[in-house]
C-alpha cells in the first residue's frame, strides 16, 4: 500500500469515527426527546388523586377566592367537578400565587397533570414554574431546563382537556408547588402529579 493510498484510508477511518460519533450523539439526543414527551411507564401513578390519595389538607395554596368552599385548594384535584364548578381559584391574579401539594413522603415525580375550571366559567391557566422542595424547611428549588435557566411549562388552551407535561429528568420531591405565569380570564385550575 503505498502513501496516498495509506492516507486515504486514514482519513476514511477518520471519518466513518466522527460520523459515528455523530450518529451516536444524534441516537442520544433523539432519545432524550422521546423521554421528555412520555413518562416511565413503571412510575405513572396519580399521586394527588389516584389509588391512595393524599388528603385534602396535605393541598395548599397561596390564596384561594373564598365563596362557599368550592374554590379552596381540596377543589383542585384533577377530575373534581364538585357541583360542576370546582376548582382552585386565586384569590388574586398575579405571579405570586401558587398550588401545593405535600406527597406525605420524598416521591419520584415524573410528571404534571392540569386542567382549568370548567362548566360555568371559562378559565385556566396558560402557563407554569414548578418549584419542589424535600422538606418544606429548605427553599423551594425551581424545575430547570437543560440550560440552567427556570421552565416555563405550557398550560391548558381549553377548560376541558388535561394538559400533561413530562419531567426530564423527573424531580424527587415531598413537596410540589404549581406557580402560575400566566392565565386566561382567571387563575383558575385542577392538577395532578403523576409518579412513584
Amino acid at each position: 500500500m503505498g502513501m496516498r493510498q495509506a492516507k486515504v484510508l486514514i482519513i476514511l477511518v477518520l471519518y466513518v469515527a466522527v460520523q459515528s460519533r455523530s450518529l451516536k450523539d444524534e441516537v442520544k439526543v433523539l432519545t432524550n426527546r422521546l423521554n421528555s414527551l412520555v413518562p416511565p411507564e413503571n412510575c405513572m401513578d396519580l399521586l394527588v388523586s389516584g389509588k391512595h390519595p393524599i388528603s385534602d389538607n396535605m393541598i395548599t395554596a397561596s390564596t384561594y377566592w373564598r365563596k362557599n368552599g368550592q374554590y379552596s385548594p381540596a377543589m383542585s384535584r384533577i377530575n373534581n367537578n364538585y357541583r360542576k364548578v370546582g376548582a382552585w381559584c386565586a384569590d388574586k391574579n398575579d405571579q405570586c400565587q401558587w398550588l401545593q401539594f405535600d406527597l406525605g413522603t420524598v416521591r419520584k415525580v415524573t410528571a404534571i397533570l392540569t386542567k382549568g375550571r370548567e362548566f360555568d366559567h371559562n378559565q385556566y391557566v396558560r402557563e407554569y414554574e414548578v418549584h419542589y422542595s424535600y422538606n418544606n424547611k429548605l427553599w423551594m428549588k425551581a424545575y430547570r431546563d437543560a440550560n440552567g435557566r427556570i421552565k416555563t411549562f405550557k398550560g391548558n388552551v381549553d377548560t376541558r382537556n388535561i394538559q400533561e407535561n413530562v419531567l426530564y429528568p423527573p424531580i424527587y420531591a415531598r413537596y410540589v408547588r404549581i406557580n402560575p405565569t400566566s392565565w386566561y380570564s382567571h387563575i383558575s385550575m385542577r392538577a395532578d402529579l403523576r409518579g412513584c
